[in-house]
């Protein structure tokens, strides 16, 4: 599956985990998480749906028009390892092609994180247990251990110079 590809299908499982929460909490919810992991702030079904779909919309947007638009953005914002022998004329559409699909990657892996978020909320929420279910704790590791190794990656092998 190519990325575009992937980031477009988080998006519809994000939404798909955002129409189960509609369906599915209750009139109180969890909003946030104290750094322990324990509810530190209770509210209303329409406050979390509400959240749920305007922050995950405009991730999903703000993202989407990034990966659409990375055609026209200015050499002189982009930062990559080797920047002088990317930027040149000849390895420029390898460049913007390879920001585009590490965009569409990131970006769905973020989407996903999104969609634990919505699940753990549910979970919390409809077990009144109060607390972060230790699977969403655990993606959230998982997620942060990626950005490490995807970053490390880009910079290491992803935006080597290309030979000649």
């Amino acid at each position: 599956m190519d990325r575009d590809r992937l980031f477009w299908a988080s998006v519809v499982l994000f939404a798909g985990t955002v129409a189960l929460s509609a369906a599915l909490l209750p009139e109180r919810v969890p909003l946030h998480f104290g750094a322990a992991g324990d509810v530190d702030r209770w509210g209303t079904r329409a406050q979390a749906l509400t959240f749920d779909v305007l922050v995950g919309g405009g991730v999903v947007a703000l993202l989407a028009v990034l990966v659409r638009t990375v055609h026209r953005v200015p050499l002189e914002w982009v930062d990559v390892p080797h920047k002088d022998v990317w930027s040149a004329p000849e390895h420029e559409p390898e460049l913007r092609r390879r920001i585009r699909e590490d965009l569409a990657e990131f970006g769905a892996a973020t989407v996903l994180l999104l969609a634990v978020v919505v699940l753990a909320t549910l979970h919390a929420a409809r077990t009144g247990s109060g607390q972060v279910p230790w699977w969403a704790v655990a993606a959230f590791a998982l997620y942060l251990a990626y950005a490490v190794l995807f970053g490390v990656r880009n910079v290491r092998t992803r935006y080597r110079p290309p030979p000649g």
